[in-house]
């Protein structure tokens, strides 16, 4: 929802966000072009969020799980009982397609004795605009995990929700291969931290039902209508918490 309101009648401050009892003018927030320079380019071509000290697949999955289940547990169990297996399993294979070979590439320096969730220092994929949580979702998607598991995994880092697209920076492959977000029809996660090798499919991409079952579209809006808006954003930002907790641990 995109709300507008007069900034004379107050309402919102900068530091704390909505505040209903503020009648201060609301300060003019600069235009989204005087930004871009400073936002879009980390945000599709790089993922400088990965930058920390090295963290293999398995750590960072159980550091992830952990700290979720420590933020849980200070909220005093605000999940419903039939939800929490998402939530852990969403905190745990998050990061499942950092396995993929376009972001073991990227880690430096380049180590290939295990597979990464972090590394010190962060190349620009060869692919752009390659997105690790779109392969996480997938796979979680194609080894038959949940749908509130798949949507949590995918919509950790805010880029992927209810909808699946390329972006116009990105390069095609061949004629006829599906492609999203940096990941191709047929792409291979090896196997890692005991988890199988899948090959990825985007068939979710298209209307309608598919091989691959209901579309990527009905799923995400389907959860939509169980759960609402504010709970799916709840739970996403409780991941997300635990993932930076994570990712902040030293080694």
């Amino acid at each position: 929802m995109v709300l507008l309101f007069r900034d004379a009648d107050g309402g919102y401050s900068p530091l704390a966000g909505w505040k209903a009892d503020s009648r201060a003018r609301v300060p003019v927030i600069p235009p989204q072009e005087e930004r871009a320079a400073s936002v879009a380019l980390p945000a599709l071509d790089g993922d400088p969020l990965s930058h920390a000290a090295r963290q293999s697949l398995r750590e960072h999955g159980e550091r992830t799980t952990t700290a979720l289940q420590d933020l849980l547990a200070a909220l005093d169990n605000p999940v419903p009982p039939s939800c929490l297996p998402s939530l852990h399993t969403a905190a745990r294979r998050h990061d499942w397609g950092k396995a993929h070979p376009v972001f073991q590439s990227a880690c430096m320096p380049a180590d290939a004795s295990d597979i990464w969730a972090k590394a010190p220092r962060m190349e620009r994929y060869d692919r752009p605009g390659f997105r690790h949580e779109l392969a996480s979702a997938l796979a979680l998607l194609h080894t038959g995990h949940d749908d509130l598991a798949v949507y949590l995994a995918a919509a950790h880092h805010g880029k992927i929700r209810l909808s699946l697209r390329a972006l116009p920076n990105e390069t095609p492959p061949p004629e006829g291969i599906r492609f999203a977000r940096g990941i191709r029809e047929g792409d291979i996660l090896p196997p890692a931290d005991g988890l199988p090798e899948v090959v990825l499919s985007l068939a979710c991409m298209e209307l309608g039902d598919s091989a691959e079952g209901a579309s990527w579209a009905e799923r995400m809006i389907g959860l939509l209508e169980t759960w609402g808006p504010f709970r799916l954003a709840f739970w996403e930002a409780l991941v997300r918490l635990a993932d930076w907790r994570a990712s902040a641990e030293e080694v």
